[in-house]
């Protein structure tokens, strides 16, 4: 299982970026994390999913923006 550093720095070698996360894109994905995780701790399975397709579409429209 690859950790969250390993697989940022994967998407950064796909996406050609010379760096991992840019600060704003490390704060999106924090804020993104954190809501994930608290629909989680608060039992909301349709939250926590709805929160992970946000994130998911997030990281996917960074590495491949159209």
């Amino acid at each position: 299982m690859l950790t969250f550093n390993a697989a940022s720095a994967q998407a950064s070698t796909i996406a050609g970026q010379s760096s991992s996360l840019t600060g704003v894109r490390r704060q999106c994905y924090c804020r993104e994390h954190a809501e994930i995780v608290s629909n989680i701790t608060n039992r909301n399975t349709h939250g926590a999913a709805e929160a992970m397709r946000v994130h998911l579409a997030s990281v996917l429209g960074d590495m491949f923006p159209n």
